[in-house]
């Protein structure tokens, strides 16, 4: 073919043969700002425990305006060491960027852990954490506040999964099941991912990752199963929040 018949086909150099496409170094970039408020949560002599991340207090609560708290699952932490949390005593939160071990003040509020696929869950599987620091970087990332992700659309979670380095689930994430209260997705986790942030494809935040399963009970077909992991939905535990009196005594849900 002659140089000055290539104009005549604008595609005939390039295509997009799969369901994925190119994003752009500023889409990366996003995800990287996003992932320094992203923690490690350890047992000192034994290891990662679990995953969390930090928000401003109040955009999950008025009363806890001007702190920064960390968000992770309450079978991560929880006030009395619940099996298979820990208490705040054995736990200490480690900040990607400068590696020291900081520890929890208080655990602020939490909701019980709820077995995955449990619809509408009966409790949130939450720990809100106050850490040992009188300050914190506030995060980049932004609560969604649109409708849920659509079916097929993607999500990305960030955590330590089997404990190791912080990693990007960033293949097969595709969203199979979605309602006001939970999420489930395509996007691998492993042990270590627990209180793992789930974002939307701008970065913003959707979800608290949980749990998941081979046969989790669908979304949209009782009785029917499905393999995906689960996330819930940060607008239903921070309504849930709002609608719970916060002075009710340690262990309410």
């Amino acid at each position: 073919m002659r140089a000055s018949e290539l104009g005549r086909d604008d595609d005939y150099l390039q295509g997009v043969y799969g369901q994925d496409e190119y994003v752009t170094i500023q889409w990366y970039r996003a995800g990287l700002e996003a992932s320094r408020s992203v923690v490690r949560i350890v047992r000192p002599l034994h290891g990662t425990v679990g995953t969390g991340f930090v928000l401003p207090g109040d955009a999950l609560h008025p009363q806890w305006k001007n702190r920064s708290v960390v968000v992770t699952n309450f079978h991560v932490a929880n006030r009395h060491g619940v099996w298979p949390g820990r208490a705040p005593s054995d736990l200490r939160v480690v900040f990607e960027d400068n590696g020291a071990q900081v520890g929890i003040r208080e655990v602020l509020w939490e909701s019980p852990y709820c077995t995955p696929g449990t619809n509408p869950p009966s409790s949130y599987d939450t720990a809100i954490l106050l850490l040992d620091l009188q300050s914190i970087p506030a995060p980049s990332y932004q609560i969604s506040t649109g409708p849920p992700p659509n079916l097929t659309d993607r999500v990305y979670v960030i955590g330590y999964p089997l404990g190791n380095e912080l990693a990007f689930s960033l293949n097969d994430n595709t969203v199979v099941g979605v309602n006001n209260s939970l999420l489930h997705y395509r996007a691998p986790t492993r042990k270590g991912s627990s209180g793992s942030p789930v974002f939307d494809d701008e970065w913003r935040l959707v979800g608290l990752h949980h749990a998941g399963g081979t046969e989790l009970p669908r979304l949209d077909q009782p009785g029917a199963t499905h393999a995906a992991n689960e996330g819930l939905m940060i607008d239903a535990i921070r309504a849930h929040l709002m609608a719970t009196d916060l002075t009710a005594p340690a262990g309410a849900p």
